[in-house]
Parts: C-alpha cells; sequence; structure tokens
C-alpha cells in the first residue's frame, strides 16, 4: 500500500520546479505519484517504498528547502 507524503517546499517557484522534484523522487520510486501546487508550495508524494524522510532528502538534493 502506497504512503502519501505531503510536504511544504517554500523555495518552489514554477512548475518548472515541481518537475525537477517529481524527476528526484521518481529517480528513488520509478513508480511514485509526484503532485505539487506552486500557489500552496505543497509537494504530495505516493509511494509504497519511499518514507517520509526519503522524500524530504531527494527534494533536498535537488536543492530545494522542506519544511518540517
Amino acid at each position: 500500500m502506497a504512503e502519501t507524503v505531503q510536504v511544504r517546499v517554500p523555495t518552489i517557484a514554477c512548475g518548472g520546479c515541481i518537475d525537477t522534484i517529481a524527476a528526484a523522487v521518481r529517480d528513488r520510486d520509478p513508480e511514485a505519484t509526484v503532485t505539487g501546487d506552486v500557489a500552496t508550495k505543497q509537494i504530495t508524494v505516493a509511494s509504497a517504498t519511499l518514507s517520509a524522510a526519503a522524500v524530504a532528502a531527494a527534494i533536498a538534493a535537488t536543492g530545494h528547502e522542506v519544511e518540517a
């Protein structure tokens, strides 16, 4: 069963940022579903294999901040 993780990423500025984050998450879990909202700066990830910490690490690896 997929775990859903929702995080706020205050450094999101555009759809390209969301695409970059999605690619980083999918590098770690190709089956993950990643959605984002530029206006609210929210990223939602559904993954059967990634923990919240792993999602945050993937996002941080792109140079974006993750709020707790």
